[in-house]
């Protein structure tokens, strides 16, 4: 499952959605997020399950 956020909400938002899908049984289905994330965020949501986050790309 793709969620990409960018309104900077995205750990409370992760954060509820991989407990619903731990509550309800998909928890095998990888998560990966995208949109503005700082490089802290991203080692939280790594620790909530989530393997990969994508961060826009700047091209000069």
């Amino acid at each position: 499952m793709r969620l990409p956020i960018l309104q900077g909400s995205h750990i409370p938002r992760i954060s509820e959605t991989m407990e619903g899908m731990r509550t309800t049984g998909p928890d095998e289905i990888p998560v990966l997020t995208g949109g503005i994330i700082a490089e802290e965020d991203t080692t939280r949501l790594r620790a909530m399950g989530v393997p990969s986050s994508e961060r826009p790309r700047i091209s000069n």
